[in-house]
């Protein structure tokens, strides 16, 4: 198997000019010079030394294409699956640190919900108890009719005076 270059489609190619042979002031825009290549040969010429200049060929059987061929996916392959490995550890610790984070979060946020759940629970008590014991002394008075412009001190007052009789 012979392995030969393939035929370009332009037959010149721009490259820099050397610094030493051209004073370069603009670094963005440098200059070009322009080169003339010549195609490469191909099979018949190089068997017939028609041309005059020479082309390097490399010539490789299919078993050494093979092993190289072998060689570089096994390479490659080792060099894929340890980045792939190295990107999933980093990934998973970073994952696994924020998992650890926000479990520790959660766990004190529950724990801040059932403290003030209970004591909810206790002030709702203590606000009940108040409310009883605060109507302890509270009389109700009925059967009187209530008008608008009285006030009622003024009229408990006239009812429970020592001479007053409440009849029931």
């Amino acid at each position: 198997m012979t392995l030969d270059t393939p035929v370009r489609q332009r037959q010149t190619k721009r490259i820099l000019s050397s610094p030493d042979s051209e004073l370069v002031t603009d670094h963005k825009r440098a200059s070009y010079a322009e080169v003339v290549m010549s195609p490469p040969k191909t099979s018949t010429e190089a068997s017939s030394g028609s041309s005059t200049s020479s082309i390097p060929t490399i010539v490789l059987s299919d078993e050494s294409m093979a092993q190289i061929s072998s060689l570089l996916v096994s390479t490659f392959k080792t060099q894929i699956e340890s980045m792939v490995e190295q990107i999933a550890n980093s990934v998973f610790s970073k994952l696994t640190c924020k998992l650890e984070s926000l479990e520790k979060a959660n766990e004190d946020l529950a724990k801040e919900n059932a403290d003030l759940k209970s004591k909810l629970c206790s002030l709702e008590t203590t606000t009940d108890h108040l409310e009883q014991y605060s109507r302890r002394n509270s009389n109700r008075i009925s059967g009187i009719k209530e008008l608008p412009s009285e006030i009622l001190t003024r009229l408990c007052y006239k009812l429970l005076k020592p001479s007053a009789v409440i009849s029931s």
